[in-house]
């Protein structure tokens, strides 16, 4: 059985289909091969994920052998709204379809995440309530399945990674440009406070304590603070 799910949105959804691997698993069976579609720039997040079976290049020519890889899928998954995740998404000929195709939503789950996404309307679901109600599934408290161990132990109390204010007593965050530094640079913290929104599902996913100071159209997948 095969799998396609597709990804061409910001880094942070990367974080929230960590987990939503996890309930296809569930959904499917853990024979399922799943096959990422998306940016080779974001492909560090998932290359370690034992869910994953290989990752495609979602900007890369269509020819016919690239093409076999995926048509007559057993479903395709697609959560990002743009042309060319949509494009991608109906070109793959699978027997199933969740999420987002070139015509849009493809059922009312997806028509509901589209507007808060676009933050449209606000919700009292959580981000993966909301993933994982594309797939006609319900999230049962599944976590990120992150699949990478940090370097960096955990060392320091707090930090602050924030754009326009700082924490008293937090050191503050300065970030590598990699990805994967970036938790290692994380990891170092017990407790983490952020308006970023990467760092909000990254320190997550890393198990830290996190306080968000942002406004989201849904609800993090924790009790925020602020």
């Amino acid at each position: 059985m095969r799998l396609i799910v597709i990804h061409s949105g910001p880094e942070h959804e990367v974080l929230l289909l960590t987990s939503l691997l996890i309930g296809l698993k569930k959904k499917y069976g853990t024979s399922a091969k799943i096959l990422w579609v998306g940016d080779p720039a974001f492909f560090c997040l998932v290359k370690y994920n034992k869910r994953v079976k290989k990752c495609f290049n979602i900007n890369q020519v269509m020819d016919l052998p690239t093409i076999t890889n995926f048509y007559g899928s057993d479903a395709c998954i697609n959560i990002s709204l743009d042309n060319k995740s949509g494009r991608f998404a109906s070109m793959c000929g699978a027997k199933q379809y969740f999420g987002f195709d070139k015509d849009g939503p493809i059922d009312r789950n997806a028509e509901f995440a589209q507007k808060v996404i676009k933050g449209e309307i606000k919700t009292n679901k959580t981000a993966l309530d909301l993933y994982y109600s594309l797939i006609g599934s319900k999230w049962k408290g599944e976590g990120y399945g992150l699949s990478y161990y940090p370097r960096n132990k955990q060392s320091k109390e707090c930090g602050t990674y924030l754009i326009d204010e700082t924490i008293p007593d937090c050191d503050l965050i300065s970030l590598p440009d990699e990805f994967l530094p970036k938790f290692d640079t994380l990891n170092q913290f017990a407790q983490i406070v952020t308006d970023d929104i990467f760092v909000l599902h990254a320190g997550l996913a890393l198990r830290k304590k996190v306080t968000f100071r942002g406004d989201l159209p849904y609800k993090p997948n924790f009790t925020s603070k602020s």
